[in-house]
């Protein structure tokens, strides 16, 4: 998932397909493993890049549900820090 984020360009990708799969990943955050919970941070870090605002977005949607919540908001802080101009 990494690559596949790593590949997209920064903007103009599917306004629909993007917060789709973003969430698909950001319900794995969730996960009780914390190995698995890293890797998501990852790819979700990589996603950051694309779709900034979509993903900020998505984000603040999930992080009401999450059950680690202080992970999706480093990952809504690293993408305001890095990404703030998408």
């Amino acid at each position: 998932m990494e690559v596949f984020f790593d590949m997209l360009p920064e903007e103009g990708w599917s306004t629909s397909l993007y917060p789709y799969t973003v969430k698909a990943v950001f319900i794995h955050l969730d996960d009780p493993n914390e190995a698995i919970q890293t890797a998501i941070c990852s790819v979700l870090r990589k996603a950051a890049r694309v779709q900034t605002r979509d993903f900020l977005e998505v984000a603040e949607e999930c992080y009401e549900k999450q059950s680690h919540p202080v992970l999706c908001k480093n990952l809504m802080d690293y993408a305001r820090e890095n990404f703030a101009c998408n």
